[in-house]
């Protein structure tokens, strides 16, 4: 929907058939106009477009890419992954590096700061950490 209203439009869609992927996580990346997304259900990270041009893969595995500081932090199995990420050109630029291992959701800000839940730990109080 555009934001100064009007009518609903689909970007992208999958066709639904029993046990197929859907489309999760959608996060705009620094122009606006595109986002990553992934397919629940199997791998990868794409890029789609407000302009509906379809998908673009832009990693073979992991999902729930978020971009942030200039990298795409995102899931592989139980491990949130960082990897140096160029958003006008939609390729790496770097080598991958683990962030947490074991971890649960996570959220990420504009800037690179991460939180995270450990993996099978209790949810039980928030607690602000520092570099030091």
């Amino acid at each position: 929907m555009p934001d100064t209203g009007g009518s609903v439009s689909p970007v992208e869609t999958l066709p639904w058939k029993a046990g197929q992927s859907w489309f999760v996580g959608p996060r705009f990346l620094p122009d606006g106009r595109r986002f990553l997304v992934s397919k629940r259900g199997g791998a990868g990270v794409f890029v789609g477009s407000l302009d509906g041009s379809g998908l673009q893969r832009v990693s073979e595995d992991g999902w729930g890419a978020v971009y942030a500081a200039g990298q795409l932090v995102f899931r592989r199995g139980l491990s949130v992954f960082a990897r140096p990420f160029d958003a006008a050109r939609l390729v790496f630029t770097g080598p991958e590096r683990l962030i947490a291992a074991q971890a649960g959701f996570f959220s990420v800000s504009d800037t690179g700061t991460l939180v995270y839940k450990p993996e099978r730990a209790p949810i039980s109080q928030v607690t602000w950490f520092d570099r030091q």
